[in-house]
């Protein structure tokens, strides 16, 4: 007998008991597990027997989970046959870990301001003006110390312009230190802009790198998705040519079934008719010897037995 006669018998024969379209999908023997579990699970509630309910449920879940991928709920009443677990996907869209990051370097790199350079406000200018105001102060009070000593304690005039000459030298040599500063303060400067942008390219390839494996991901969904809708669909067509073949064997066999109840009862009808018939010529001959013998009719009916039992 095929699978489908045997799970229509058991679907029959337990009508009692709720049996989802996922269940009747599953071949005979398991859905003859998941009835036997059923059975066991009614009979645990009935009895109050909490764990025994549990083991039968398991039970049939594991014998449902067995046959591939399910989600039909703990009595499979839940099964949603359109949305299969390979063609759900959350998330679809790319959302980048590295959008903050981005963000945060390219605004630092919009707001930074045009270079300008001020030795003000350049603390190694600071240092350096320090240092040459120190030095230049020294020498002007040791030119003004010598001058002294030669001259008995009076600074002449030529002594104090020495004096300066020997400051403004100091001088001189901090005004001459600013183009240097200002080509380490721009050198410091476009370091800073170089640095940011390499950070915003690191980020960027950290970004197109993770991209470019959501792409991967979406592609192995998508040809996953292709291989198992083919998948299902391969197995579905065969479960509808399957069952297009035992409906078309059922109504075969019960059309065969029909026609030699038919025969039968055309049988049995012409074998009455014939045997009325054979009955009636049987009474006719035996009515006309009675008319040669006796010379008269009608006869009496034990006559007629009489003569038709001498004529067979």
């Amino acid at each position: 007998m095929s699978t489908y006669f045997t799970k229509k018998k058991l679907i029959d024969d337990n009508k009692d008991l709720y049996v989802s379209q996922y269940d009747k999908s599953l071949g005979a023997s398991e859905l003859e597990g998941i009835i036997d579990a059923k059975r066991s699970y009614n009979k645990a509630k009935e009895a109050g027997d909490t764990y025994g309910m549990k083991a039968a449920n398991d039970k049939a879940n594991s014998i449902r989970k067995s046959k591939g991928s399910y989600t039909g709920g703990n009595d499979g009443s839940e099964y949603n046959p359109i949305a299969k677990p390979y063609e759900i996907r959350i998330n679809q869209s790319y959302n980048s870990p590295y959008s903050a990051d981005k963000k945060r370097t390219l605004g630092l790199i919009a707001d930074k301001a045009e270079f300008s350079y001020n030795p003000e406000k350049d603390p190694i200018f600071k240092i350096y003006k320090d240092l040459y105001t120190s030095l230049g102060e020294d020498a002007y009070e040791r030119a003004l110390a010598e001058s002294a000593l030669r001259t008995g304690g009076v600074a002449s005039t030529s002594a104090v312009s020495a004096a300066a000459q020997a400051r403004n030298k100091y001088n001189s040599m901090l005004s001459a230190k600013i183009p240097e500063l200002y080509e380490a303060a721009y050198d410091r400067y476009s370091s800073e802009y170089d640095r940011l942008y390499r950070q915003l390219e690191l980020i960027s390839d950290l970004d197109d790198r993770e991209y470019k494996r959501y792409r991967d991901s979406v592609g192995d969904f998508e040809d996953d998705r292709e291989y198992y809708y083919r998948k299902d669909k391969d197995l579905a067509d065969a479960l509808g040519k399957q069952y297009e073949f035992d409906s078309e064997l059922e109504y075969d066999l019960q059309s065969d079934s029909y026609k030699r109840e038919r025969d039968a009862a055309d049988d049995s009808k012409w074998y009455a008719e014939f045997e009325d018939k054979s009955h009636r010529d049987a009474v006719d001959s035996a009515i006309s010897l009675a008319k040669i013998l006796y010379g008269k009719t009608p006869v009496s009916g034990s006559v007629v037995n009489m003569l038709i039992e001498m004529m067979k």
